[in-house]
């Protein structure tokens, strides 16, 4: 047997174009050309190119791809009409731990290339302004003109929008990047960012921070994407670095960073693609959309843009108890719709009896408040991955009918009492009554598995569709869109943190 094959590492690439709160024109495409992308890194990592090579190289082929903001395509500074781009990337090898940063790059056409070039040739760790350029110039890079970065689409939203810029509650950010473990088992991270729309001159975001947008050593490899002064603050990618140094699972560092970002800024948004030593590979987010794709020497490529990966933030719970939490969605179909959150990624139906009856008392707590609250008269609720998604409205001709076979409430699943059913039928037939459908809709189906567990399932029959909210805007221009619950972001965040409050007040009062 070869004795160095054994010892090489299994090659593993992860990489990102950007965190948002929007799907972009022609977002269909981006997970095609990702996918192809983190297929060429795995080949060149397989063909023994080292991880800060091949990183640089994907980051680089982002920066040109002109829906990402970075490189051509990046967002524009208030000025706009004068050096309007001024670009951040950064690289770091985890191997010999050298980080290299640029800043206010005007006319290197791939930014992240300079400070590959930096890394290997120079001294100097962080350079900023005119001599960025220079830098560039010399080591032979290729020049362009500030109007090279322009695309049509961003012109024209910044030759919209320029004039209110300061009451738009939505940011428009991004980021590209990517990390890479080699063959050698050496990791590396590369960022690179076109800034924020509307960005003042000289605004510096998290990018090309080392510890904030970006980190890698010997063990783990992170790069950020999102609202820069968030992460900055809460130092999101040394935050992650030194729980798991400390032992913390890694995708709990993860989540614990990203909420602390939010905590500091709840209109914030964020996402994390994270590597480490043993091949772990995790991406989350909280912002909208998250374009990913990686690759592996077990695995072919993948790629997607994936949906928030939390159900509600710290500031817009409400209640919580043993069993689950319940808050307001960030990313909303209607108003005042919330979402309950079992413990442990655990479903509704695989509860036993007790705990199942104390969740549906949660529930109806919930649900009677929010109708209070909101001056609501009906309510509906249907399971889904995030959990369940309660809508409260003041009549059903805001509901859309779907097809007829949508399950409303309840997906099939187990519950281990041989009692369970019993309750299970009284409650769904009182959902029946509470939400005002007409007798009949609702079927259910509970079938014995023994004494100590039921099959059940509740659905609308056939002969008549059921109701369910009406789809976010752009699902109808972006199929591809997995989930029918999550909506566009709220616009008063803060306002929902207000209601988040009152609501606990009321709650904690009843």
């Amino acid at each position: 047997m070869d004795t160095a094959s054994v010892q090489e590492a299994p090659i593993s690439i992860i990489l990102h174009a950007g965190a948002g709160e929007s799907y972009r024109e022609g977002a269909e495409s981006i997970p095609d050309f990702l996918r192809t992308l983190a297929a060429d890194a795995s080949e060149r990592l397989s063909a023994g190119t080292s991880a800060l090579d091949v990183v640089v190289h994907v980051t680089a082929a982002l920066e040109d791809h002109p829906q990402f903001n970075a490189g051509k395509g990046a967002s524009l500074n208030i000025e706009g009409e004068h050096e309007r781009y001024k670009l951040e990337a950064a690289v770091i090898d985890g191997a010999t731990g050298e980080y290299r940063g640029v800043l206010g790059v005007r006319r290197t056409r791939n930014p992240v290339r300079l400070a590959h070039a930096l890394l290997k040739n120079e001294k100097i760790v962080m350079v900023s302004g005119a001599g960025t350029d220079d830098l560039a110039a010399s080591h032979g890079l290729e020049m362009v003109d500030n109007s090279y970065f322009t695309v049509p689409d961003k012109r024209t939203y910044w030759a919209n929008n320029v004039h209110r810029h300061g009451s738009i509650k939505i940011e428009r950010h991004g980021t590209v990047g990517a990390v890479a473990m080699d063959k050698k088992g050496n990791l590396a991270a590369a960022n690179s960012t076109g800034g924020t729309m509307f960005k003042i001159v000289g605004r510096i975001g998290d990018t090309a921070i080392s510890g904030a947008g970006i980190y890698a050593d010997s063990d783990i490899a992170i790069v950020c994407s999102g609202s820069g002064e968030a992460i900055l603050k809460s130092r999101v990618a040394s935050r992650i670095a030194d729980g798991f140094h400390h032992g913390v699972d890694l995708q709990t560092a993860m989540k614990s960073a990203l909420m602390a970002s939010a905590d500091h800024d709840i209109n914030s948004s964020c996402g994390v693609i994270a590597l480490t030593r043993g091949g772990n590979m995790i991406s989350l987010c909280n912002a909208r959309t998250f374009a990913v794709a990686k690759a592996q020497s077990t695995s072919y490529a993948e790629a997607c843009i994936m949906q928030n990966s939390f159900t509600h933030l710290r500031q817009l719970t409400f209640l919580e108890d043993a069993e689950c939490t319940v808050g307001y969605a960030k990313y909303p179909t209607m108003d005042g719709q919330a979402i309950l959150k079992l413990h442990g990624g655990r479903q509704l139906t695989g509860l036993d009896r007790d705990i199942f009856k104390s969740v549906w008392n949660t529930l109806e707590r919930s649900v009677d408040a929010l109708m209070e609250f909101h001056g609501k008269t009906c309510c509906s609720c249907t399971t889904s991955q995030e959990g369940i998604q309660i809508f409260p409205h003041s009549s059903l001709s805001l509901l859309e009918k779907k097809t007829p076979q949508h399950i409303l409430f309840l997906d099939h699943g187990e519950s281990r009492s041989d009692q369970a059913w019993q309750y299970i039928l009284s409650e769904t037939q009182k959902i029946a009554c509470d939400a005002q459908l007409p007798v009949g809709t609702l079927q259910i189906q509970i079938d014995f598995l023994g004494m100590e567990r039921v099959h059940l399932g509740v659905s609308i029959q056939e002969k008549t569709p059921s109701l369910f909210p009406k789809c976010a805007e752009y699902q109808s221009s972006y199929l591809g869109c997995p989930s029918t619950e999550a909506g566009p972001r709220a616009i008063n965040l803060p306002a929902l943190k207000e209601g988040a409050k009152m609501l606990a007040e009321i709650l904690g009062s009843s």
